[in-house]
């Protein structure tokens, strides 16, 4: 007893020196059971159970009890499982490991998605190829003498593509960056353009049998330059054209 009333009695008196701390790698009894019952090894346990089971079937109750985790903890390993098709609910509490046929699902579905992801990845490649070859085209008309001195488009072009045909179509000629702003009523379609770089043209554009005539060289109806505004309203008219 005197031996044992020492021991306890030495061991209550504060630590000293480097007993104060200690070792890093030394768990309380708190920690080792945080650990043990943490979600992670918890599933590692069940999975055992499940490899260990003849035909796959596990109590969730029974599984709770041998693991000595509360059952929310089993419910949420079940739900990720059957989530990827790795388990199914059996019955009432029960579940079944689907072994090789989820295994063998996942494969075939992993298989066709890899596929798709490499059509999806040629067909990206061609489009980059064509994107590239028309974005140079376009720069080389664009560049080449000839190409400008075409850069133009006839009423005929323009009347060809009215839908349909007898509609009135005025073409608006402006420079960049020129306001438009267009007003849609019941009566009345009005369209107000506004421009500081420039006189803005405005054309009506006949039918064929009237003859063709080029917007570049045609003399406009009416322009508006600087600061003006010019408000162009056909009561009668909701197709217009704009260059």
């Amino acid at each position: 007893l005197e031996t044992d009333h020492q021991y306890l009695a030495e061991s209550s008196g504060p630590a000293r020196g480097r007993g104060r701390h200690p070792g890093k790698g030394v768990k309380s009894p708190g920690e080792k059971s945080r650990y043990e019952t943490s979600l992670n090894l918890t599933t590692k346990r069940f999975l055992e159970l499940l490899s260990r089971s003849a035909d796959g079937v596990v109590d969730l109750n029974w599984a709770a009890e041998v693991l000595k985790v509360q059952k929310r903890r089993i419910y949420d390993i079940t739900n990720v499982l059957e989530g990827i098709q790795l388990i199914a609910k059996k019955s009432k509490n029960h579940i079944q490991w689907l072994s090789s046929h989820a295994a063998v699902g996942i494969g075939g579905r992993l298989e066709g998605l890899t596929q798709d992801l490499r059509q999806l990845q040629e067909s990206e490649r061609q489009l980059d190829h064509l994107i590239h070859l028309c974005t140079t085209q376009l720069r080389l008309l664009s560049e080449d003498a000839d190409s400008q001195r075409l850069a133009y488009v006839t009423c005929q072009d323009l009347r060809s593509i009215a839908d349909p045909a007898e509609q009135m179509v005025m073409v608006i000629k402006a420079p960049p960056e020129t306001q438009l702003q267009a007003v849609d009523s019941s009566e009345t379609f009005q369209i107000s353009l506004k421009s500081k770089q420039g006189p803005i043209d405005v054309f009506l554009c006949p039918e064929e049998s009237a003859g063709g005539i080029s917007p570049g060289k045609t003399p406009s109806q009416g322009t508006a330059s600087g600061e003006e505004d010019r408000a162009v309203d056909p009561a009668t008219t909701d197709v217009f054209t704009f260059i």
